[in-house]
């Protein structure tokens, strides 16, 4: 059951409500994204990855037990990164995850060869946090990104309802947008692709795929949920309303950046 009242539950943020309802991820694309990113940026064992806004930690627990990558996964929430450990625990990944602040992370300079940031950058003031993740990757190394774009400005009002509904601003721009800003913080642009549609691929069947085993226990976990908690009922009902008329509004991208 949730542990939260529907007050606690209004009060979170997307991340923490990801964590509270017991998913594993949100960003487009899902995890066939983040596999693309993978063999993107030829993660080998011993590749030392920052997994950027680590959320749950699915990520992160691949990357170090399928890859045999050296991951640290870094999230401003507590709650997400007791999360996180707990998912390494059970799934004996050793991955490790800290809590911290994006714009000053506690690693020294060039500590990094990939930074993973999906669906991160998106909420945050881009120039200071790719900054920021330049500064901790070593020469040579890569960024890998899932990001939200739009076709065309996205009006303020509907940014202002997303961000009541989801606790956080986003700050969707166009492909061209997000490469210029990559290209601006000093980055080169190895590889991108960009999808019209934020649905692009997403169906019940890739869910399964995706998630497996984990995507059923919470597909039972939800259905329980909304059953028995209005809060969770409210909330889903609230974001339906909200993104039907919206989502032809936004698409997502996969970059590939490098640190020279």
């Amino acid at each position: 059951m949730l542990t939260l009242n529907a007050n606690e539950f209004a009060r979170l943020d997307r991340f923490e409500r990801i964590a509270a309802l017991g998913m594993a991820s949100m960003h487009p694309g899902g995890l066939a994204a983040t596999r693309k990113l993978i063999q993107w940026a030829g993660i080998a064992p011993g590749t030392r990855v920052l997994d950027l806004g680590c959320g749950v930690g699915q990520t992160s627990c691949l990357l170090a037990k399928r890859y045999a990558a050296e991951v640290t996964g870094l999230d401003k929430s507590a709650r997400m990164v007791a999360r996180a450990t707990e998912r390494a625990r059970q799934s004996a990944s050793p991955a490790a995850f800290v809590e911290g602040d994006a714009y000053a992370m506690p690693f020294e300079p060039e500590r990094f060869d990939v930074v993973f940031a999906e669906s991160v950058t998106l909420f945050l003031d881009r120039a200071k946090v790719l900054a920021e993740c330049f500064r901790v990757m070593a020469p040579g190394g890569l960024i890998a990104d899932v990001v939200m774009t739009c076709h065309e400005p996205v009006p303020t009002d509907v940014l202002d309802g997303l961000e009541r509904l989801e606790g956080v601003r986003m700050h969707p721009m166009s492909p061209e947008q997000w490469l210029a800003a990559y290209h601006d913080a000093g980055f080169e642009v190895v590889r991108s692709e960009f999808k019209a549609s934020i649905s692009d691929g997403a169906t019940l069947w890739s869910f399964f795929q995706d998630n497996g085993w984990d995507g059923l226990k919470f597909l039972i976990r939800f259905g329980r949920l909304w059953l028995t908690e209005p809060a969770v009922r409210a909330y889903g009902r609230e974001l339906t309303a909200f993104w039907l008329p919206n989502k032809h509004r936004f698409g997502f991208g996969l970059i590939l950046a490098k640190r020279p």
